[in-house]
């Protein structure tokens, strides 16, 4: 799926790390701000720069955990088959998509279960339709993906129709940006294992990979591996299996840097 991607600048600490440090802060920072307003001469600018310090260090305690538990969901968002159908005026099919009932009913349980929700917001000016993907993190943290397009016309459709068309095309564009969901066309397996041959290739592939990724001793190491997978010429379903065994192995070295750094 192609979108307009939004990349987050980088957070320095771990994620394991800064929330505990943020939690630190916090309690510091609202210890002083209750001395400030308790104190007999009220000093207003300070008890300011306190409450905005505050709610600094929230922000950033809110978006470590975003960023660790988008890491840990990213292990279980399955690949979508490709359903849906684009076809030219003749009839013949000229490239299949995943539809967004399909999406949302196979994330909807994995955002649940690591606290995240995906809702949309459009807007409409003209024949420009914005919509705006919005993954936000029960401890309040959110990123946002947003894309513009035209009605889409095509096949006929009515005005009203040519809205909805658009709609659902970008809240799965954005959802697909903002979750990296990948999806397959309904034969790629089938031609991959029909043919053992193939198959006994991929499946070598994947148990290397595997391997690879168990013994990568830091973030550089299994970095390198991740650059292999994603040239690896793997059938969607590998490569999500790998995909998964990676994410896994980049949340346990993190862990334990993060125990090391403590």
């Amino acid at each position: 799926m192609g979108a307009i991607a939004k990349k987050s600048p980088e957070v320095i600490a771990t994620p394991s790390v800064l929330p505990m440090q943020a939690t630190t802060q916090a309690v510091q920072v609202l210890t002083m701000l209750e001395r400030v307003l308790s104190a007999p001469e009220f000093d207003i600018d300070r008890a300011e720069r306190l409450w905005a310090m505050q709610k600094e260090i929230r922000a950033e305690q809110a978006k470590a955990s975003f960023i660790e538990a988008s890491s840990a969901m990213q292990a279980e968002i399955p690949a979508i088959k490709r359903t849906g159908q684009i076809k030219n005026s003749a009839g013949t099919v000229q490239s299949t998509y995943a539809k967004w009932e399909h999406i949302n009913e196979a994330i909807k349980p994995v955002l649940q279960r690591h606290g995240f929700a995906l809702s949309f917001k459009t807007h409409q000016e003209g024949n420009a339709i914005t919509i705006t993907g919005i993954l936000s993190h029960r401890d309040g943290h959110n990123e946002t993906n947003s894309i513009v397009l035209a009605p889409d016309s095509s096949g006929s459709k009515n005005a009203p129709q040519a809205v909805v068309s658009a709609i659902s095309y970008g809240k799965r564009t954005t959802a697909g940006a903002l979750l990296n969901i990948t999806s397959y066309d309904e034969d790629d397996d089938g031609r991959t294992f029909g043919d053992k041959e193939k198959t006994d290739e991929h499946m070598a592939k994947v148990a290397d990979f595997e391997s690879a990724i168990l013994e990568s001793i830091d973030e550089t190491e299994l970095s390198k591996v991740g650059a292999n997978i994603a040239s690896s010429g793997l059938p969607p379903r590998l490569r999500t299996r790998v995909r998964s065994a990676y994410t896994a192995r980049l949340s346990q070295l993190r862990r334990a840097a993060a125990g090391d750094a403590q």
